[in-house]
């Protein structure tokens, strides 16, 4: 019959020649989100429901986030866009104006070559690092003309339009 023997491993500690129980280990930090990743509150998505936003716009919300940056910022080009979606570009347009209406995105005042700068509202989502995001929740500016609210702010500002 062949019989198991338990191993006992361990490790010497060169400077004092201690023996330890036990191998130590190194395991690199993983890190589990890459790209396209980000944080959704779920209360958002029951506001959101209620809204009744037309579908081209939740659409356009929908693929916003999908292409969403850091810290929320979203640089796209409207004709390419459009295509993509298969909508007109005055469609695209107007669905922005009625999110931006709503507050769900901010329209940043400037713009990189002909293409406006937009960002999601971070009340509803939120697409970078932890300590950014504590930072404009401590009502701190977030560095845009438009977007100088709190995040208490434009959660009673989107509440309040959301009735």
């Amino acid at each position: 019959m062949n019989q198991t023997r338990a191993r006992h491993i361990s490790s010497v500690d060169h400077q004092t020649g201690e023996l330890l129980d036990g191998v130590i280990a190194w395991q690199p930090k993983r890190h589990y989100f890459q790209e396209g990743h980000f944080t959704m509150f779920q209360d958002v998505l029951e506001k959101l429901a209620k809204m009744d936003l037309p579908q081209r716009d939740m659409q356009v919300l929908m693929f916003l986030m999908s292409k969403m940056d850091m810290e929320n910022a979203c640089l796209i080009n409207q004709k390419a866009v459009a295509e993509e979606l298969n909508m007109r570009t005055s469609n695209l347009s107007r669905s922005i104006r009625n999110l931006a209406d709503k507050k769900i995105i901010i329209k940043g005042e400037g713009k990189v070559g002909r293409t406006p700068t937009l960002r999601l509202n971070n009340t509803l989502l939120w697409k970078g690092k932890t300590k950014v995001y504590k930072m404009i929740a401590k009502d701190e500016p977030i560095g845009q003309e438009e977007a100088r609210t709190s995040a208490s702010e434009q959660m009673a500002m989107f509440e309040k339009d959301k009735n």
